[in-house]
């Protein structure tokens, strides 16, 4: 058996007893190549955002500056929906813009001063290009007339205005013709909240007596909702004035008790003046 050399500790004559680290082999990178396509659109992109922005300044140059596009005074602004306000007090409001660019033209601003004229309800307007505009307007519906004290008398006259179902009073324009019944408990002093809930009473009690044929709603020449919990109307029947306690509901059923019986009550009772129609099978006449 041969032996081993000293200090050999088993290994061959002939392999290292150390490890040795291998030496890095360095591979150069071109930093200028990997990043030019990142570069190249970064750029690409400001580019475009450049002109994009330069394209969208002179098209907003060009829109409020060429006389192309300014409010157009020869072929005025089409005024559609138009029944008791006067076409003027709208075009006047429009006064100020005869030199302003359709593109410039505030139309929020025109808006709300349109609908604070006093039949206006709604107002929509549109630019209609090039130098055009076109306002549609929705105007209030009356549905009673009211009295209200006279503001230019100090006495106690008063004056008959119109009101809408929103609690708005209105003044009635010149040569209209409406047919409602004067409306009384309202005053311009109540809060807006308590004449629509007196005004919602009041409309129930049309659109009961109107309900179907034949429509009664054309009898009534007064209705006081002073009490909406009990509505008195005022009648002519033969020539003589009746007052009516209608209460808060069946409005067109106590009215056609009214007109069944009225004979017979006048000829048990004499001149009857005013009937409580509020209670069932019970009539109190005056």
């Amino acid at each position: 058996m041969p032996k081993r050399e000293n200090g050999s500790r088993g290994t061959s004559k002939y392999e290292s007893p150390y490890l040795r680290r291998k030496k890095p082999v360095q591979v150069r990178r071109n930093l200028w190549r990997e990043s030019s396509p990142w570069l190249m659109r970064i750029g690409l992109g400001s580019m475009l955002a450049v002109i994009s922005v330069s394209i969208a300044f002179s098209v907003e140059t060009y829109l409020r500056n060429s006389p192309t596009f300014r409010i157009n005074t020869k072929n005025p602004t089409r005024v559609i929906g138009l029944q008791h306000t006067p076409e003027v007090e709208i075009r006047n409001i429009f006064g100020q813009d005869q030199k302003t660019s359709i593109y410039d033209f505030p139309l929020e601003e025109r808006r709300h001063e349109i609908e604070r004229l006093p039949w206006v309800k709604y107002a929509t307007l549109r630019r209609s290009w090039p130098n055009d505009l076109w306002v549609h307007v929705e105007e209030r519906s009356p549905v009673a007339f009211v009295r209200l004290p006279n503001p230019l008398k100090k006495n106690r006259s008063e004056v008959l205005q119109l009101i809408d179902d929103e609690g708005v009073f209105l003044n009635p324009p010149a040569g209209s013709q409406f047919v409602f019944p004067v409306l009384t408990g309202i005053s311009s002093t109540m809060p807006k909240g308590e004449r629509i809930k007196r005004l919602k009473v009041y409309r129930e009690m049309i659109s009961s007596l109107d309900g179907s044929e034949p429509f009664y709603s054309s009898r009534i020449s007064e209705v006081d909702v002073m009490d909406p919990r009990n509505v008195k109307v005022s009648t002519a029947f033969d020539g003589e004035m009746v007052e009516l306690q209608m209460g808060e509901k069946n409005f067109r059923h106590r009215f056609t008790v009214f007109l069944e019986y009225f004979e017979t009550w006048k000829r048990e009772f004499g001149r009857v003046k005013s009937v409580d129609l509020r209670y069932k099978g019970v009539v109190v006449t005056e």
